[in-house]
């Protein structure tokens, strides 16, 4: 094996090691809540493109998800789309997605969410 063979050999590895150190110990743990509660829901997951595959769409719909549960979004910092529609939140369920600032769109129809806890986000 030549140097130039090791070398490209090397990259991809480099690469991945690489990119799974660009996310935190945090990022990681809640990409992982996140992840359990999707799957326990029977929800989807849209990860972006690229080498990070960061979770930028959760979809949860028409599922049994609580208040307290919308804590384990937290801490994701490229989602953009989250869909809660038909779900049994309320504005207190608001107070977790308001922290965080890389929502663009949140699907709330058929939820008990207010004019009032709007203002939270």
């Amino acid at each position: 094996m030549n140097g130039r063979q090791l070398f490209l050999l090397i990259l991809p590895l480099t690469l991945l090691v690489a990119s799974c150190a660009g996310r935190t110990e945090e990022q990681n743990k809640a990409r992982q809540r996140v992840v359990a509660l999707v799957e326990k829901y029977g929800g989807e997951i849209e990860y972006a493109s690229g080498i990070d595959k960061a979770i930028v769409t959760v979809w949860l719909g028409d599922k049994p998800i609580t208040d307290e549960e919308l804590v384990n979004l937290v801490g994701l910092k490229r989602v953009e789309y989250i869909d809660l529609y038909g779900t049994p939140i309320t504005d207190e369920g608001l107070e977790h997605l308001a922290q965080i600032p890389s929502i663009n769109e949140l699907q709330l129809s058929q939820t008990k969410v207010t004019d009032k806890g709007l203002q939270q986000l």
